[in-house]
């Protein structure tokens, strides 16, 4: 079932300003909410959170999720979203692979079943394989 409401996919290399392009597609909606894959397993990454953090502001709702997606797109819903964003999909492959070892085509499944039924607006980040960070 296709509810006629949009779904996006952003793509593109590593630190390429994708998760920003993402927060302005929504700019100005009521009730934004992140969907973060992310964790700070080291003190780089715990840096980039804390700057994604900032970047989005008091009005963003976040839910943190390393494996499932598909129940926080539905608490986000349930609690009133007018647009998600989830960020990204390229770690929740990775967190997926190593967390719940051969789940990942039944994960899968699940997100995409899902997508067809929900009912707002959904920015899905994730990064193009084999495109490395910027070059300076």
């Amino acid at each position: 079932m296709n509810t006629g409401v949009e779904t996006y996919l952003v793509t593109g290399g590593s630190r390429s300003g994708k998760s920003t392009y993402a927060l302005n597609l929504c700019s100005g909606t009521p009730k934004p909410f992140f969907i973060a894959t992310g964790w700070a397993g080291d003190e780089e990454m715990r840096q980039r959170i804390e700057k994604h953090r900032r970047e989005r502001g008091p009005e963003w709702t976040a839910i943190e999720t390393r494996t499932d997606i598909p129940s926080a797109l539905l608490e986000a819903e349930r609690l009133g979203a007018t647009f998600i964003v989830v960020d990204c999909l390229t770690l929740w492959t990775s967190n997926v692979l190593f967390e719940c070892p051969g789940e990942l085509e039944k994960k899968l499944d699940e997100l995409c079943e899902l997508i067809g039924r929900l009912n707002v607006p959904t920015v899905f980040v994730t990064n193009e394989v084999g495109s490395g960070p910027p070059t300076e």
